[in-house]
């Protein structure tokens, strides 16, 4: 779990994603190009890349446009239907500028648009197997769009005491419509569209107390939902909220600091932050009296962590840990009306999902052999858990979600 230093969400574990970049600031003119094609016969698809990366004047840069198309996808039983016409255009560019010898500004941008993608177990068109049933809707199609700008000044200092430190904005924009046919001359239109603004600020000092990593990190979204609904054509009804709650936002901030202590062939890693999130939404449907009503909660959490790795040759070392973690209610968990294979039905007063983990393992590493063996065991607490309520709504089961989930998870790997 990595709850100290990622926050909510945390818990299995992070995975770190770095970007493609120029990597050769120089001052000069340097440009180069790349076109790649990929073709894929289990799901009929075609993908083609094109990049281009230079730089110049200590500014570079790299970026490229992408674009996907999808067919059915092949079973082992045969093509299945109506599964494919899947359609993706994508673009990214980044720049990298050396503002001195120890700063560099990046600026970057990222576009993913992706229309016609079908949920096809829940049409006409599904293909049963092992005693499922196939859905009664003629179509449910969804189109998905994604915008992420952000700008980032990171420092580094080398071995200095202060060792390195990064500051940045970010902006990021989330667009979902589900087109769905039912039966007869029903059809309804429902989605969302999110915006997200985000700051972030790390860094890292060398001090006489250890290695200490400590920033914040504070997410603010705002979204609007809908659903529209049509008979043969023309504008039926509008309903009061969309997947989740309409007009709504949710704020995620944290503080943290991570210490890094050696003794010898003894190091130790304590951790620790504070969290507190919020959420609001002004418009979700009441699903006993089909009213307006408003949804307002919050939930704080201070979570930490403490590793400790021994040093038992160059070529060995043992290590063991304990991390608390959590997970805050999203507002799809608090305010979700939505049907897939069950009806979600709002959840107003969700808590936080709390989570602690232990492990302990061996790892080993030689010039052609590596290889570790670890033991975890995670306690479950609070955990949001779906269960059916009994009723049918338009026909499909309606199931709530309480914060019943209590148990364990263990594993040897």
């Amino acid at each position: 779990p990595s709850s100290v230093l990622y926050g909510s969400d945390a818990v299995g574990g992070t995975v770190n994603v770095i970007t493609n970049r120029r990597k050769d600031l120089c001052s000069c003119s340097w440009t180069d190009g790349l076109v790649s094609l990929r073709g894929a016969s289990g799901e009929n698809a075609l993908f083609a890349r094109f990049q281009f990366e230079g730089s110049r004047n200590g500014i570079g840069w790299l970026g490229g446009l992408t674009a996907k198309r999808y067919g059915d996808v092949v079973s082992g039983g045969g093509l299945l239907p109506e599964t494919g016409g899947i359609e993706e255009l994508d673009g990214d560019i980044r720049f990298d500028k050396l503002l001195s010898k120890r700063w560099t500004l990046t600026v970057a941008a990222q576009h993913v648009g992706q229309e016609d993608a079908p949920r096809v177990h829940r049409t006409i068109h599904a293909v049963p197997f092992e005693g499922t049933t196939r859905g009664s809707e003629l179509q449910r199609d969804y189109d998905q769009y994604r915008d992420l700008v952000y700008a980032r000044a990171e420092y580094d200092g080398g071995r200095r005491a202060f060792e390195s430190a990064s500051v940045g904005v970010s902006w990021h924009r989330h667009e979902e419509e589900r087109d769905r046919e039912r039966t007869g001359d029903r059809r309804d239109l429902s989605g969302f569209e999110l915006h997200q603004f985000g700051v972030q600020a790390r860094a890292t000092s060398c001090t006489p107390i250890g290695r200490l990593t400590y920033g914040l990190d504070w997410y603010h979204d705002e979204a609007d939902t809908w659903r529209r609904n049509y008979v043969a054509g023309v504008l039926d009804s509008t309903d009061i909220q969309g997947p989740f709650g309409d007009d709504s936002r949710y704020d995620l901030a944290g503080l943290y600091v991570q210490d890094e202590l050696t003794f010898g062939r003894f190091d130790l890693v304590l951790g620790g932050r504070f969290t507190y999130a919020r959420a609001e939404a002004d418009r979700v449907e009441d699903p006993v009296t089909g009213d307006v009503i408003s949804v307002e909660n919050d939930w704080t959490r201070v979570v930490g962590s403490i590793r400790g790795l021994y040093h038992v040759s160059p070529h060995w070392n043992v290590y063991a840990g304990a991390g608390q973690t959590f997970r805050a209610p999203t507002l799809y968990d608090l305010t979700s009306f939505e049907s897939t294979s069950v009806v979600e039905t709002p959840a107003p007063d969700l808590d936080a999902e709390d989570f602690l983990s232990f492990e302990a393992g061996v790892k080993t590493r030689y010039d052609d052999l590596s290889g570790s063996f670890v033991g975890w065991y995670t306690i479950l607490d609070d955990t949001i858990v779906r269960s059916p309520t009994g009723a049918l709504i338009d026909g499909t089961p309606e199931v709530r979600k309480d914060n019943v989930g209590d148990g364990w998870v263990w594993g040897l790997e």
